[in-house]
C-alpha cells in the first residue's frame, strides 16, 4: 500500500502525474468525473494527488495540517512544483518560484519552518528553470512535430509583423492550441494517449529522471 499524497500546482499537473502513475505502475483513479478545479484525486492503494492551484498555497494551514495528517496515519508526503524562471536582467520578470534554486530553497524552508515532512520533485527535469510545458514539449511524437512546428511558425510570424497589441502565444498556451487543433481537449488531457504524447520513459531523458524519482516512492 503506497498511502501518498502528492501535492501539485494544477490540474494539468494533475492529470499528468495521474496518467504516469497508471502507466508505470497500473495505479489507477478512482475518481470517474471529469477532473475539475481544486478537487482531489483519489487514486487505487489510498494515493491521492491533490490540486493545490498554486505554489504559493502550499503553505497554508490546510495544506500543511494535510501533510502533518498525512505522516501520523502512516502515509507520505510528495510536491511536485514547477521551477518557473527566474529574472535575467533588468527589464526581465520572474516566474511563479522563481527558478530551480529558489524553489528547492523555498520547500527546505517550508519544511524546517513548519516542520512538515515531505520528497518533492522540481519540473522540468529536477535541475534546471523552466516550466511543465517545457517536459510535455518533450513528449510529443515524432509524428506530431510537424503540426507543432507550424503552431511555432505561426507565432514566430506573427512577432515579426509591425502591429500593435499582437499577442503572442507562450509555450502552455502553444501546447493548448497543438491539443486543439486535433480536437482534443485542452484541459481533461489524456496523456496516455500515444498519438498525441510520448510517455515511453526510455526514449526521452527528461521523463526518465521523473519517473526514476516516482520510483523511490511506487515501485514495488
Amino acid at each position: 500500500m503506497n498511502n501518498i499524497t502528492i501535492f501539485c500546482e494544477g490540474i494539468s499537473d494533475q492529470i499528468f502525474i495521474s496518467d504516469c502513475l497508471e502507466l508505470f505502475y497500473n495505479i489507477k483513479k478512482l475518481n470517474k468525473s471529469k477532473i475539475k478545479d481544486s478537487v482531489d484525486l483519489l487514486l487505487e492503494n489510498n494515493n491521492m494527488i491533490r490540486n493545490i492551484n498554486g505554489c504559493s498555497n502550499l503553505s497554508n494551514d490546510i495544506n500543511i495540517q494535510k501533510m502533518i495528517e498525512s505522516v501520523e496515519l502512516g502515509g507520505k508526503n510528495i510536491v511536485i512544483f514547477d521551477a518557473d524562471y527566474k529574472k535575467h536582467n533588468i527589464t526581465s520578470q520572474s516566474t511563479g518560484n522563481k527558478g530551480y534554486n529558489s524553489c528547492k530553497f523555498k520547500l527546505e524552508e517550508l519544511k524546517k519552518n513548519s516542520n512538515v515532512q515531505f520528497d518533492y520533485y522540481i519540473l522540468p527535469n529536477n535541475s534546471d528553470d523552466g516550466l511543465f510545458e517545457n517536459l510535455l514539449r518533450k513528449l510529443i511524437p515524432p509524428s506530431m512535430e510537424p503540426i507543432f512546428e507550424c503552431i511555432q511558425s505561426h507565432q514566430h510570424c506573427l512577432g515579426n509583423l509591425n502591429f500593435a497589441n499582437v499577442q503572442i502565444a507562450d509555450l502552455k498556451q502553444q501546447i493548448n492550441f497543438y491539443l486543439y487543433t486535433l480536437n482534443q481537449n485542452t484541459i481533461n488531457r489524456d496523456y496516455k494517449n500515444s498519438d498525441y504524447w510520448n510517455l515511453n520513459f526510455e526514449e526521452i531523458l527528461e521523463l526518465k529522471k521523473f519517473k526514476d524519482f516516482l520510483n523511490l516512492n511506487f515501485e514495488n
